[in-house]
């Protein structure tokens, strides 16, 4: 299969799977991710990840509509030495696949021309110094599971209004006031809130509801 699932905990890892093309997208991928994400819904998180990235993690490389795919994520984690790069215009096209949303959220729009005019390739550490992945790590698959255990233990409820409350309201003025409002009302004394409150003070695990 040229994507793969695997579940374990509620934690999803999605495994693009084309190595003898370094994990590049095509038209066949483009059409199994979306069908891969819509069984993921009931997983507290997901992994997305490029086959063969435990043992070649320094030669990794993210690139064009891989790197777009990177940025609609949550979180990125780089090896310090990925080679990641905006390359369409390597090809005279532009890049696409919702840029538009996801890199002004990221980085100054003169150093997201830069990167886009030029289709310069640049490394993990680069990246993390412009802001366009969270962290860089020497086991990146490893930390991203460590993380993805991590928020498996929080609320599903205040994961997802701390997403909604950047997504819109982030620099959002007054208006981002009464968002915040809005999704702290709705948290404050719902069953996971509670059950958050009540298992840091029994210093039990959590037991969270769907979201």
């Amino acid at each position: 299969m040229i994507v793969t699932t695997e579940i374990e905990g509620g934690i999803a890892t999605v495994t693009l799977n084309r190595p003898e093309k370094k994990n590049a997208m095509n038209c066949e991928m483009l059409e199994a991710l979306p069908e891969a994400a819509s069984a993921l819904s009931a997983e507290r998180a997901v992994i997305l990840t490029g086959y063969g990235a435990i043992a070649t993690a320094v030669a990794a490389v993210c690139l064009g509509a891989g790197f777009q795919l990177a940025l609609g994520a949550d979180f990125r984690i780089a090896h310090p030495e990925a080679k990641l790069s905006i390359m369409e215009a390597r090809w005279g096209l532009i890049p696409d696949m919702g840029i538009t949303q996801s890199l002004p959220k990221l980085m100054r729009a003169d150093q997201a021309k830069m990167l886009m005019m030029t289709a310069r390739s640049f490394s993990g550490v680069d990246a993390a110094e412009m802001g366009l992945v969270t962290e860089v790590s020497e086991t990146p698959l490893a930390r991203a599971r460590a993380l993805a255990e991590l928020l498996a233990h929080q609320s599903p409820d205040a994961l997802a209004g701390a997403k909604r409350l950047t997504e819109e309201g982030w620099g959002g003025g007054r208006a981002a006031l009464a968002l915040e409002a809005e999704l702290q009302a709705a948290l404050l004394g719902s069953p996971n809130q509670i059950e958050a409150v009540m298992a840091n003070m029994q210093k039990r695990a959590p037991k969270f509801g769907s979201a």
